[in-house]
Order: structure tokens, then C-alpha cells, then sequence
């Protein structure tokens, strides 16, 4: 049997669209979900850096930097964005598995 998990995740900042797709296993007679496969699909809407301490602590030139990265930051994200979308998915996926190895499926959702 396989199952297909969404979640959506909305915040001011952005969309995520977070899907992962599973398999039941028995475990110690319940079942428990292993991950096939985890996809994320991620619109920024905007990328606010804020760098502290670079160059040795001067603050001005901290300062300039940020503000560069801030003005530009939709070319950064056309660079960077995949890789940052890549290590999202890695963590999230990481989370998953170690819940879902050890939490069976029947404790999943508390339903009175």
C-alpha cells in the first residue's frame, strides 16, 4: 500500500508546497510509514539577509553588503534558490523519517 502525504504551508513570506510520498510497512505488528520521496516547491515572494559580523565586525561595511544582497536579492534567488529549496526538502525529509520510524500510524491523529 502506498500513501500520499500534502502539507501546505503558508506564511507571510511565502508559499511551500511540501509533498511526500510513502509506503506502509509492518513493524512489531503495526504499521508505520517509510518515505519514497519528498518534493518541495517554494515561491519566495521575498529574501531578507541579514549578516552580522562580516569583514571582523565593521559595521559599515556589514551594513553595505546586507543592503546589496537585500536590493538584489530576487537575482541571488534565481542562483541560490534551487540549492536553498534542496536543503529545505533534505531537512524536512530528514524529520519526517525520524517520526514516522518511530511513530505508528494508528498514532498519528488523536481522534476522539
Amino acid at each position: 500500500m502506498t500513501c500520499l502525504f500534502i502539507l501546505l504551508y503558508v506564511t507571510e513570506n511565502g508559499i511551500y508546497n511540501v509533498t511526500t510520498l510513502c509506503q506502509v510497512v509492518k513493524k512489531g505488528g503495526d504499521d508505520y510509514l517509510k518515505r519514497i520521496n519528498t518534493f518541495l516547491e517554494a515561491n519566495f515572494e521575498k529574501v531578507v539577509f541579514n549578516f552580522q559580523n562580516l569583514f571582523g565586525g565593521n559595521k559599515q561595511l556589514g551594513d553595505q553588503v546586507n543592503m546589496f544582497l537585500n536590493e538584489n536579492w530576487e537575482y541571488l534567488l534565481g542562483d541560490y534558490g534551487p540549492g536553498i529549496a534542496e536543503l529545505l526538502r533534505a531537512h524536512l525529509a530528514r524529520g519526517f523519517d525520524a517520526f514516522a520510524d518511530q511513530v505508528p500510524i494508528k498514532d498519528f491523529f488523536i481522534i476522539d
